[in-house]
């Protein structure tokens, strides 16, 4: 199978048209290899693979103990890459648009301990501007069950009362840095 340009140009397009960056790329490019790697010798050209061709490659990887997590990825890849080629008119129909992603399985988030919690929102120096900050900060972010995977649009530009403080999220700064406005 003469692929070489075809990728080329489909991982072009991904640089300069979606932006994507150099590690996506190279995850894209392992995705694809393998895939192609898989095909078997008499598939000649893109538009000959089917469905099939690509439920048997997600199989053989599951069978290699590869996570349901990897799998997903990369008939994600093999997905866009699909979808590219009718766009750009090198096939004619997308064999991968009607293969299900595999279920990936969700772990439970870890809990942290009720007396680590006391001891956290305890530990700033309510005496001083800075503690006060510190302190609004952990309280919010524990009264609105804030994580790191949070998303941030939900709290811009919102204004929350904790402890006798006023706390604005501000929208210029991306990791959601609370301030304090003033005192009640």
């Amino acid at each position: 199978m003469d692929s070489d340009t075809t990728l080329s140009e489909f991982y072009h397009f991904l640089e300069k048209e979606r932006g994507c960056s150099y590690h996506t790329i190279k995850a894209y490019q392992n995705d694809l290899s393998r895939f192609i790697s898989f095909l078997p010798s008499n598939i000649s050209g893109f538009d000959q693979v089917n469905r099939q061709a690509i439920r048997g490659f997600l199989a053989s990887e599951f069978d290699n103990g590869l996570t349901g997590k990897t799998v997903a990825r990369r008939l994600a890849s093999i997905k866009s890459f699909y979808k590219y080629l009718v766009k750009s008119e090198h096939v004619s129909n997308n064999p991968a648009i009607h293969v299900k992603t595999p279920k990936v399985s969700k772990s439970l988030p870890n809990f942290v301990d009720q007396k680590v919690i006391e001891r956290l929102m305890e530990s700033p120096d309510d005496s001083t501007p800075m503690g006060l900050r510190d302190r609004g900060i952990l309280e919010l972010f524990y009264s609105t069950h804030y994580t790191h995977g949070s998303p941030q649009a939900q709290y811009k530009d919102e204004c929350v009362i904790i402890s006798n403080l006023w706390l604005r999220a501000t929208d210029w700064d991306p990791i959601f840095y609370a301030i304090l406005l003033q005192h009640i």
